[in-house]
Formats: C-alpha cells, sequence, structure tokens
C-alpha cells in the first residue's frame, strides 16, 4: 500500500465522503426496492456521484434504473469501472446486503477519482442482482468495451478473496396435457403434473451420477387447479449450476433430457424457456487479487479464501469480458451471520459495517489507481487475461 496515497485517503478524502456513504447505505436500506424497480435507490447513487464531480448517463443500455457515471481527468490513460448493486429481496429487504454493497463500490470508485491523475473512472449502476441479472445484459450490450479492469466487492461474514463462482442457467419447464374429471372419467385425461414429478424423481436419480459441486434446484410453480380435475397445464422453474460454462452445458443438457423423457412417459407436450439471465462463472484475475490482498494485508486485513459454495452471480460475465476481481468484506464481527437473512440485513447498519466499508474502499480504491497508473502491473493483468483464453469485448 502506498503511505502516500493512503495518507491522502485518510485525511482528504474519507473524512468528507464516509459521511455520505454511511447515510446512502442507510437510505437505500430504509427504501428497499425490487430489481428493475430501484428508482429512488438509484438516484441516490446518481446524486451522490454528481456531488463529487462524475457526469452520469441513465438510463443505460436500455435499462432504466441502471446509469453510467463517468469521472475524466482529460488526460488519455485507462478506464477503470466499479460496479454498484442496490436492489433488495422480496420480503426480506436488504438480506443480501446490497445496500452497503452499493455504498462500499460507488465510495470506492469516488475515492479513486480523487487519487488518479490521467484517465477515466466510471462507476457502472447495475441493477437486479437478484432476479434477471443486469450485468449479463450490460456486457452484452457493449457496456465494457471501453474499460481495462472491473472491480466489485460484496458483504459477507468473513474477509473472503475474490474467488470463483458457478455458471448458471434457469429453465422453465411447461407441461400441457388433457383434463378430465380425475374420479369419473380419469382415463381421458393427460396429467401434466405426472410429469413434474417424474422430471423431480428423474433429477433427482441423476444428481447420484453428477459432480460433488454440480447442483440442481427447482419449484413447482403451477401444479393444478383443483384435485378432483386432471391437471392439464404445469410447470416448473430450475436453476442449474456447475464450476464453468463447459460443464453447465452438459449438465443443462441432461437435465432437459430427463424433462424430455417426463413428457414421453405422460403423453404431454413439453415446452422449456430460461427465465433469467444465464450467468457465466466468475474467474478472478490473480495477479489483480494479489495487489488488493496486499494493499489490505498492509491495513491488517487478511483475505481468505471462501470455503463454503460459491453460488451464482452475474458478476462472472463481466469477468470474461475485462480482467475483474469481486472480494468480499465481513460486516458481521462475530462471523456468525449468513446472507439472505434479517440478521445480516441488519448487520450492514453497525459501525463494525461501515468500518469494514472504508477499509474495502481503501484497498479497491488504490488497486484502481495502481491499474491506471502502473503500465507493468496492468500490461501483467492483460496477460492474464488474455492466457486464460479470453478476449475483449
Amino acid at each position: 500500500m502506498s503511505r502516500t496515497l493512503d495518507d491522502h485517503l485518510t485525511r482528504q478524502v474519507l473524512p468528507d465522503l464516509m459521511p455520505d456513504l454511511i447515510r446512502l447505505s442507510r437510505f437505500v436500506y430504509d427504501h428497499p426496492e425490487l430489481g428493475l424497480e430501484e428508482v429512488e435507490s438509484s438516484r441516490a447513487h446518481i446524486e451522490l456521484l454528481e456531488k463529487y464531480g462524475f457526469t452520469v448517463e441513465q438510463p443505460f443500455k436500455g435499462l432504466a434504473t441502471a446509469f453510467c457515471a463517468t469521472f475524466d481527468t482529460g488526460r488519455p490513460g485507462r478506464t477503470v469501472a466499479f460496479l454498484s448493486e442496490y436492489d433488495a429481496l422480496p420480503g426480506l429487504g436488504h438480506g443480501c446486503g446490497h445496500n452497503i454493497l452499493g455504498a462500499a463500490t460507488t465510495g470506492s470508485g469516488i475515492a479513486a477519482s480523487r487519487l488518479i491523475e490521467q484517465g477515466r473512472i466510471q462507476v457502472f449502476g447495475t441493477p437486479a442482482e437478484e432476479t434477471v441479472g443486469s450485468k449479463v445484459t450490460l456486457t452484452r450490450a457493449g457496456a465494457f468495451q471501453q474499460v481495462d479492469a472491473a472491480l466489485c466487492t460484496h458483504p459477507d461474514r468473513a474477509w473472503y478473496q475474490s474467488g470463483t463462482t458457478m455458471a448458471m442457467e434457469s429453465i422453465r419447464f411447461v407441461y400441457r396435457g388433457k383434463p378430465a374429471h380425475a374420479a369419473s372419467h380419469p382415463e381421458e385425461g393427460i396429467n401434466a403434473l405426472d410429469s413434474i414429478i417424474l422430471l423431480f424423481n428423474s433429477i433427482a436419480l441423476l444428481r447420484q451420477q453428477l459432480h460433488e459441486t454440480v447442483r440442481i434446484h427447482g419449484i413447482i410453480t403451477k401444479g393444478g387447479e383443483a384435485a378432483n380435475i386432471i391437471p392439464d397445464h404445469c410447470e416448473a422453474e430450475f436453476y442449474v449450476r456447475a464450476r464453468t460454462q463447459n460443464e453447465l452445458e452438459g449438465v443443462s443438457a441432461r437435465v432437459r433430457q430427463a424433462a424430455q423423457g417426463a413428457a414421453l412417459a405422460t403423453g404431454a407436450v413439453l415446452s422449456m424457456e430460461q427465465f433469467e439471465e444465464p450467468y457465466q462463472d466468475l474467474v478472478t484475475n490473480q495477479t489483480m487479487s494479489a495487489r488488493f490482498n496486499q494493499i489490505m494485508a498492509d491495513q491488517g486485513i487478511v483475505m481468505v479464501s471462501d470455503p463454503s459454495n460459491p453460488g451464482s452471480m452475474d458478476m462472472g460475465d463481466v469477468s470474461h469480458a475485462v480482467p475483474t476481481i469481486n472480494p468480499f468484506f465481513a460486516i458481521d464481527e462475530s462471523g456468525t451471520c449468513n446472507t439472505h437473512t434479517p440478521e445480516f440485513r441488519d448487520a450492514t447498519l453497525t459501525p463494525y459495517a461501515n468500518q469494514s466499508m472504508e477499509r474495502i474502499i481503501r484497498g479497491l480504491s488504490q488497486t484502481a489507481q495502481a491499474l491506471i497508473a502502473e503500465d507493468a502491473f496492468f500490461e501483467e493483468v492483460h496477460r492474464e487475461f488474455l492466457a486464460a483464453g479470453f478476449q475483449r469485448t
């Protein structure tokens, strides 16, 4: 960690910025909005970014609650992007901590803009991470074509290094049969619910033949109208996850075959569709991650590997487009809170969480400054990205 840069953050940047970020986190906490409905939350981020000299484009790439905020030094150089989230969960509010996530990444972008002498800092507002995954939409729309590296973070119960996440596909299965009276004329019906039950049983058996890291989980969203009517229209939704995109494609093909087998067995007609954007696996740029980890170590924070199953996130698609890191910062001093719980939601407001937010901002902003200022460092980051088989998109 550069002592000069850290002193500048301590004396001139963070004293004014941190109170603004704590207020931003609290405002978003108090105004939870679901994905693609984050009108107040995105506006709060935009107003803060404009206060600190960013110019903002909204809507962005066709998404009403997405935005692109830019701080341009006016001198040629690289562009580093920070990705903010601010969507809430149904019935739980900010149980995933996106109120403090957005404040931390937006704050990191603002702090980085005070450290650079050339190039640009951008902050992307990326709505609906919990549902449609707008980072996938933004990536496909070319939002990262002029970006050289991307950084995001996420609250958690410990300080975890940027690692991997699972590739994921969502599949909706729709079976259509033929209705009939279930007591007097059952032989005239084609039972769509039987197809759904066969699908669940087939997937349960399929799991025995899959790698232990694969995850397949689903629910019945439409199971019939009444017990005395043969169900003629039933639906189920599944998430299929695997370690890599290639592995996911193979697993998804087997799940689809199981669905087709259930239709063949019952005589129902099957249709399949994706109900959310698929996510690619997160590929951490280890060169970037090592620099960030060292900056954090200089603050006395040891970043550790997350031993749990990593789940999926739309940041994975970004990592296939530009060099990316997504470390996690601890907001729960006890280290026991899990995400998507009321306890985790409320932990985002604690003094410990706010102190952790300041620390992650120090690490992310100085990593961004190094990416822009240090040619040798960025060239190594880019070499690693190309060696992984990726191309800038």
